[in-house]
C-alpha cells in the first residue's frame, strides 16, 4: 500500500496486470486440484524461506522478528495449506457455472435441495 500511496499510477498498472492475468486463463482455467497443487507448492516455498520472509515482514511491519517468525508466518502458511486442501472439497457449495466463473450459494439448501428450511 505504501508504494500505491507514493505512486498512484502503480494501482492502475496493478489492476490492468491483474485483469490481463485473469483473462489469460492461467489461473481461472485450472482445475480445483491444480489450484490446490499451486497453493501447496507456495506453502512449501514459504516454509523453505521462512527466515527470509520473517525478516522482510519484520522490517516492513516494524514488528519483532520473533513475532513474525513464530506467529505470523506459520499462521499464513497454515492458512494457505487449509485453503489448498479445501479447494476441491467445497464443490457442492461453490459449483462451477461456466469457464472462469462460479456462483456461491447463500444458506443451507435444505433436505430436498430446493431451498432453505421454512
Amino acid at each position: 500500500m505504501t508504494a500505491v500511496a507514493q505512486h498512484p499510477q502503480a494501482l492502475d498498472r496493478a489492476v490492468v496486470a491483474a485483469d490481463q492475468v485473469h483473462r489469460s486463463g492461467i489461473w481461472a482455467d485450472r482445475s480445483l486440484r491444480e489450484r490446490a497443487e499451486v497453493l501447496l507448492r507456495l506453502a512449501d516455498l514459504m516454509q523453505r524461506d521462512a527466515d527470509v520472509l520473517a525478516g522482510m515482514d519484520s522490517r516492513q511491519a516494524g514488528k519483532p522478528i520473533t513475532e513474525c517468525r513464530d506467529n505470523d508466518l506459520p499462521g499464513a502458511i497454515e492458512s494457505i495449506r487449509w485453503f489448498a486442501e479445501a479447494a476441491d472439497k467445497l464443490y457442492t457449495w461453490l459449483p462451477p457455472s461456466g469457464p472462469r466463473t462460479s456462483t456461491a450459494r447463500t444458506g443451507w439448501p435444505g433436505p430436498s435441495g430446493r431451498g432453505p428450511f421454512r
